[in-house]
């Protein structure tokens, strides 16, 4: 059987968080994509856990994935 997956991908922490509440109830997986979940931490999934039990969650960790952005968040600490 298919299984639905949206992908969250804003650096914003509670625009993610929403963005979530309004597609959990339509679909199997969330995935925190990379610049997702390297900017926001571990926190992020914390949160999405504890608010969406029935869900399953993929975090998207590739290294590689949207080099362009990572440099540029990370030049930035």
């Amino acid at each position: 059987m298919a299984q639905t997956q949206m992908a969250l991908d804003s650096l914003d922490f509670d625009a993610t968080v929403a963005l979530a509440t309004k597609v959990a109830p339509h679909v199997d997986i969330l995935e925190i994509g990379t610049p997702c979940i390297k900017h926001n931490g571990i926190e992020l999934l914390k949160t999405l856990r504890a608010k969406f039990p029935n869900n399953k969650i993929l975090v998207d960790l590739k290294t590689m994935d949207a080099e362009v952005l990572l440099i540029s968040v990370l030049s930035k600490v």
